[in-house]
């Protein structure tokens, strides 16, 4: 008679830390967050269920699941906001077209694919409860558009610009652009060539559409 072949041991499973664990938490919260659709058709035991933890890590980590959601969904959207912002703020004060152009493009370049990446997210804010979206647009949207705005303002200053374009209405525009580009790449049929597009965005918005040249 056969001897019934040694069933090896199973490996220990690797004991994540406690940042790894919170941000297997805040992926499985995102995930959840985007298939319900909004705050309220989630639960904190589907959130931990996905993320293979129990219900009590998660309040070791945060108060409430409307604190939760806002670090999972809100935060990484007021990431690429600020990131939009900052790119211009770190612009030197004189550049030659060519390398101002170069610029721009790889701003418009990653914007998109920013927002291409996080449009679950932000259709789950904007369009799901509206207290939430009043939070966001109030605390993160608006503040950066300001602030991108005074970043192309002063970058015209410094450089001598007269008579620059209104910059609130550019910083609009800019992410309107960006936000359609990313749709169009998410959902468009065909792949979305970003970096044509954003080469075409740069050359007409320096071409005098919303932005100047120095």
């Amino acid at each position: 008679m056969a001897r019934p072949t040694p069933t090896r041991p199973k490996a220990p499973r690797k004991r994540l830390s406690a940042e790894e664990r919170k941000r297997s938490i805040l992926e499985a919260a995102r995930a959840e967050f985007t298939a319900a659709g909004d705050v309220g058709g989630t639960t904190t035991k589907m959130i931990a269920r996905r993320a293979g933890v129990s219900e009590a890590i998660l309040y070791r980590h945060w108060e409430s699941k409307e604190d939760l959601y806002l670090e999972a969904v809100v935060e990484p959207l007021r990431e690429i906001v600020e990131k939009t912002a900052e790119a211009v703020e770190s612009w030197p004060e004189s550049v030659t077209e060519e390398r101002r152009t170069a610029r721009a493009r790889n701003f418009f370049a990653e914007t998109i694919e920013g927002m291409t990446e996080s449009l679950p997210l932000l259709g789950l804010v904007l369009f799901g409860e509206p207290a939430t979206a009043k939070k966001f647009y109030e605390r993160c949207w608006r503040p950066s558009l300001d602030r991108l705005s005074k970043a192309w303002a002063t970058y015209y200053e410094e450089n001598g610009v007269k008579d620059y374009p209104d910059t609130e209405v550019a910083a609009r525009i800019t992410f309107g652009a960006c936000l359609m580009y990313a749709l169009d790449a998410r959902y468009a049929k065909g792949e979305l060539d970003v970096r044509a597009v954003a080469q075409s965005l740069a050359e007409a918005g320096f071409d005098g559409m919303w932005l100047r040249g120095t």
